[in-house]
């Protein structure tokens, strides 16, 4: 971990300063404009200062890996598995959605630090509580992970595409909906025929949708 030295200028950081300024700051201008220089000048410091909290970026980005895992709340394990990891997705799809761009905050990182090794084994507990074979464990756990992560990252890439056009996300869909309307029939039947349900603006019924499909299945594979 980052030095410590005893200076009034380094003890007026701590690294919750920090990872909350970082998080603003993705919030406001994405991921990719985040650097340590940055961190500091919001901080009215220097980029010098936070490496004694912070060694590098990359540890920055760890620590906001494990601010997103912190604010998952894991279910009542006396609840059927199932139960548990629909709880789990909401959960997570949740504190992913509170920081931009945090679907690469996580996929760019590895899994080391506390909550979010904390994560993976409340995953795994649920499987193997539920009778899923100790091979199939980890794999069926990526296949969970992955589909929250894939569905979040659908999600904030239609918010950017809205804020680009100027657009609110509902303004978006609705003009989307109305551009499948308008398609030749003749040629689109299905697609003008399925305009409404193409472009949904009810993201948390799509997902509870794909996540229970994903979880159908699942209970199958456990029932050989």
């Amino acid at each position: 971990m980052a030095r410590k030295k005893q200076n009034s200028e380094y003890e007026s950081l701590d690294q919750s300063k920090i990872i909350q300024t970082a998080i603003d700051l993705i919030n406001k201008d994405g991921l990719k404009k985040l650097s340590m220089r940055n961190v500091a000048n919001a901080l009215n410091t220097s980029a010098a200062s936070l490496y004694w909290h912070i060694e590098n970026k990359y540890e920055l980005l760890q620590l906001l890996s494990e601010q997103i895992s912190k604010n998952i709340s894991f279910p009542d394990s006396s609840k059927e598995w199932y139960e548990q990891l629909i709880e789990l997705g909401n959960e997570f799809r949740q504190a992913l959605l509170s920081i931009r761009d945090s679907v690469e905050i996580m996929t760019e990182t590895v899994p080391m630090t506390p909550d979010r090794l904390q994560l993976i084994e409340n995953i795994y507990r649920i499987l193997i509580n539920a009778g899923f074979r100790s091979e199939d464990v980890p794999a069926t756990a990526s296949l969970f992970n992955n589909y929250v992560l894939s569905f979040v990252r659908d999600e904030m890439i239609q918010v950017q595409i809205a804020k680009i056009q100027g657009l609110e996300v509902n303004e978006a869909f609705e003009q989307a909906r109305n551009m499948f309307q308008s398609l030749p029939v003749s040629k689109y039947p299905s697609l003008v025929e399925l305009a409404d349900y193409s472009v949904s603006i009810n993201s948390d019924k799509q997902f509870e949708f794909g996540l229970q499909v994903l979880l159908d299945g699942l209970n199958k594979r456990l029932q050989q």
